[in-house]
């Protein structure tokens, strides 16, 4: 699924550098045609507004209060799972949650043994698990489909810089940037 989702999201970058937005309506393909075309560019998400949410101006027009519009500011890597986008965000330091049906932006509330220092790579699973690789803990840190923390991995000096982190079957692989290693780990 993230493979996929990562396809589109190049999909989106590719086509926005190396063709020139058509007209409203009209459909982009990277590369152009007379190429055969192998990514359509659907659509481009930087607030909820993009995705459908008018709650905020209808409540900020009816009280009169200003409502920031929940946004995205530096995204670094991106998953997805049943009608939800992840994407870890470098300047906000946490883990964006875009829920497509309901329309939402959110993030995931880590606190205490799950909080968050500087979040890089994500990996979600097919049943909603979340792994982050955060760079300041030094670890892999899990969530479940509630986005309640499970659990940190990482013993002492066992990662030096987490960069990214993917999940097949019991196995954990880390990309570490301090160590020029892939660390592989035993979910057990």
């Amino acid at each position: 699924m993230k493979n996929v989702f990562f396809s589109v999201l190049t999909a989106v970058f590719l086509s926005s550098c190396a063709v020139q937005w058509g007209k409203s309506g009209e459909t982009v393909f990277y590369p152009p045609l007379p190429e055969q075309p192998r990514l359509q560019f659907l659509m481009s998400i930087t607030n909820e507004e993009d995705i459908g949410n008018t709650q905020g101006s209808f409540r900020e027009f009816l009280t009169g209060e200003a409502l920031t519009m929940k946004g995205i500011g530096r995204p670094f890597d991106i998953s997805a799972t049943k009608g939800k986008i992840y994407i870890s965000d470098r300047t906000l330091k946490v883990i964006l949650v875009i829920d497509l049906e309901k329309k939402e932006f959110d993030y995931i509330r880590a606190e205490k043994k799950g909080a968050l220092f500087e979040p890089e790579g994500i990996w979600v699973t097919e049943n909603d698990v979340k792994y982050v690789a955060d760079i300041n803990r030094k670890q892999i840190v899990v969530f479940n489909s509630d986005n309640k923390f499970v659990r940190a991995y990482g013993a002492k000096d066992q990662f030096v810089k987490p960069m990214d982190v993917a999940v097949y079957e019991d196995r954990i692989y880390v990309c570490d940037s301090g160590k020029h290693q892939i660390i592989v780990v035993d979910k057990d």
